[in-house]
C-alpha cells in the first residue's frame, strides 16, 4: 500500500464536551519567542507546496524567507513530526522522500525557510506517514533524537548529528510494543530523557530512554490517565500536553483537558478541562515558557461540526483561555482554504 499522509486518529481528535461551546476570543497575546509550522500557505486551486510558515499573534501564516516562501519539493511531512533547535534556528521535520520511499530528516533554516539537511533514517514506512516514529531536538547534547520501526518490527532508538548526518544508534524495544498513530514525544534536557509512547497490552505506555546510559523506564495506568500531546516546558521542567478528561457518567461523559506530566515519576495529572472544543486537531500542542501557556488546534461545536479549527492558547496553570486566532486558522477537510500545518513547533527565547 502508498503511503499516505497522516490525518487524525479519533480516539486523539475527538472529544464530547460537557457544558456550553463557547465563541472565539481576540487575537493571540504577543510574548517573547515565535511559532513556527510546516504548511500550505495558499489555498486551492493553487498547488498545496508545503513551505517553513511563521505563525503571528493572530494566526496569520506568512512564509520564512517572504512572499510565497521556499518551496518543500520531493518530500511529504509527516503529521506532527517536528523538533525545533532554538539556539541553532533549525527546525526539524521527518518527512517521506517521495523519490526514494524512505523516511528521512530535514533541517530548515528558521531564516530563511531553506533546506540545510537531509538525512536518510533506518526506519520502514507503514500505510500512513510517520506512524510509530517520534523526534525530538536534544539541546543540551546538540542532537536529533528519533526512534521508528525497522523491518524486524523492533523500534530502533538513536541520534542525528545535525553536522555530520551521522545516525548512532542507541537501542532496540521489542516488537511486541506496538506503533501509535498520532503518538506523541519530546526531551527533557540535563536529565537525557527521550520521552515517548507505545502500545503494550491494549494500552498505551509512556516510555523514557536515557539516551546517555541507555536506561528504560515505562508507566501504564491502563489509560486511565492519557496524554495525546507533549511539549517540554523549559521554566518547570514538566511536560505539558493535550488530554481527556473522563466524567462520571462513563461512555461518552468526557472533556478535551490539559496535562502535564512529570518526566521523573511519570505521572499524569489533570490541569483543567477546556469548555469549548470539541476536536484537537493533528495531535499538534507546543509550549510557549514565557507565557506559561499552550498552542494547540481546536474546533469549535460538537464533533463532526462544520465550523473551521482555531489556534488556541490555552493557560498551562487552569487550562483557561487566553487567547484564540481572530479568524479560522485553517478549515475543516473538504472546506476552502489551506488545510491545517502539519506541525507547530514554538522557539522559547534563550
Amino acid at each position: 500500500m502508498t503511503p499516505t499522509v497522516t490525518m487524525f486518529m479519533a480516539a486523539l481528535a475527538v472529544s464530547v464536551m460537557s457544558g456550553a461551546f463557547g465563541a472565539p476570543m481576540s487575537t493571540l497575546v504577543a510574548a517573547k519567542g515565535e511559532l513556527y509550522g510546516i504548511g500550505a500557505l495558499l489555498p486551492p486551486p493553487h498547488p498545496q507546496v508545503s513551505v517553513l510558515l511563521k505563525v503571528a499573534d493572530s494566526g496569520e501564516l506568512t512564509a520564512v524567507g517572504g512572499g510565497e516562501g521556499v518551496p518543500l519539493k520531493g518530500d511529504l511531512a509527516a503529521q506532527n513530526l517536528a523538533t525545533i533547535d532554538a539556539k541553532g534556528g533549525v527546525y526539524y521535520y521527518v518527512s517521506l522522500n517521495t523519490t526514494t520511499a524512505k523516511p528521512q530528516l530535514v533541517g530548515l533554516s528558521l531564516a530563511t525557510g531553506e533546506v540545510l539537511t537531509e538525512t536518510d533514517l533506518p526506519f520502514t514506512e507503514e500505510s500512513f506517514i510517520g506512524v510509530g516514529q517520534y523526534c525530538a531536538f536534544a539541546e543540551d547534547l546538540g542532537v536529533v533524537v528519533l526512534a521508528g520501526q525497522t523491518k524486524t518490527g523492533q523500534h530502533t532508538l538513536g541520534t542525528v548529528h545535525p553536522k555530520t548526518g551521522v545516525w548512532k544508534h542507541i537501542l532496540s524495544l521489542p516488537a511486541a510494543d506496538n506503533d501509535v498513530l498520532g503518538g506523541a514525544s519530546t526531551y527533557v534536557p540535563k536529565k537525557h530523557l527521550f520521552v515517548f509512547q507505545l502500545g503494550v497490552s491494549s494500552f498505551i505506555d509512556v516510555f523514557t530512554v536515557n539516551i546517555v546510559t541507555g536506561a528504560v523506564q515505562n508507566f501504564t495506568d491502563q489509560g486511565k490517565s492519557a496524554i495525546y500531546t507533549m511539549s517540554f516546558n523549559p521554566a518547570d521542567d514538566m511536560i505539558y500536553g493535550m488530554a481527556i478528561k473522563a466524567g462520571p457518567g462513563g461512555g461518552t461523559d468526557w472533556a478535551r483537558s490539559i496535562a502535564s506530566l512529570n518526566p521523573e515519576t511519570l505521572k499524569v495529572a489533570t490541569i483543567g478541562t477546556i469548555p469549548a472544543y470539541s476536536m484537537l486537531v493533528g495531535g499538534i500542542s507546543t509550549v510557549n515558557a514565557a507565557a506559561n501557556s499552550i498552542y494547540w488546534i481546536g474546533q469549535t461545536g460538537p464533533p463532526g461540526g462544520d465550523a473551521p479549527y482555531f489556534l488556541v492558547q490555552s493557560s498551562l496553570k487552569d487550562a483557561s483561555t487566553i487567547s484564540v486566532s481572530d479568524h479560522g486558522f485553517c478549515p475543516n477537510p473538504g472546506a476552502a482554504g489551506p488545510p491545517c500545518p502539519a506541525s507547530l513547533e514554538y522557539r522559547n527565547a534563550e
